[in-house]
């Protein structure tokens, strides 16, 4: 378990695994902000308001609540960004695109400008594919159970789909 500590004394921020770099930065950032900012409106509440200190506790709660809920939300939606750099470059081969969860993969990677090839087992299959995604999906008959298949497969894959240099 790896831990952080941002530059005032008393945030800590544990995080789990071997953190890469990036997150390291970003939590850092994020956990100065909110001490920062909690400091802020603390401050700012005591010289708006003469008041006591349960008053000052209840505004802090309250404002508390608000910023984590606010970071919470963009913690969310940067977690739904892809980090891949230059994905409209990238080739991607799902198996069982069918149905189900390749199905959907290959359509929402597709969607996002990937190349991707899907590997379907039934000729329905690909005909449906292909025809809710954009021309960059290419498709490729596969039954991961036979060797056979695969090596054809594969075979397709490198001498037709795959621009030369690539896989």
């Amino acid at each position: 378990m790896n831990y952080l500590r941002t530059s005032t004394t008393r945030t800590q921020v544990w995080m789990y695994g071997n953190p890469s770099p990036s997150s390291q930065m970003l939590t850092k950032a994020v956990a100065s902000f909110v001490v920062v900012l909690f400091d802020n409106v603390k401050s700012a509440a005591k010289d708006l308001f003469d008041c006591s200190f349960r008053s000052m506790v209840c505004v802090t709660v309250a404002a508390s609540l608000v910023l984590v809920a606010i970071l919470y939300r963009l913690v969310r939606k940067l977690l739904k960004i892809p980090w891949i750099s230059d994905i409209e470059s990238r080739y991607i081969l799902i198996t069982g695109c069918d149905t189900g969860f390749g199905n959907a993969a290959a359509k929402k990677l597709d969607a996002m400008g990937c190349n991707v090839i899907a590997a379907c087992l039934t000729e329905s299959g690909e005909t449906e594919l292909k025809k809710s995604c954009s021309n960059k999906l290419k498709t490729v008959h596969l039954d991961v159970s036979k060797p056979e298949s695969v090596r054809k497969a594969f075979n397709a894959v490198v001498g037709s789909v795959l621009p030369p240099g690539k896989g």
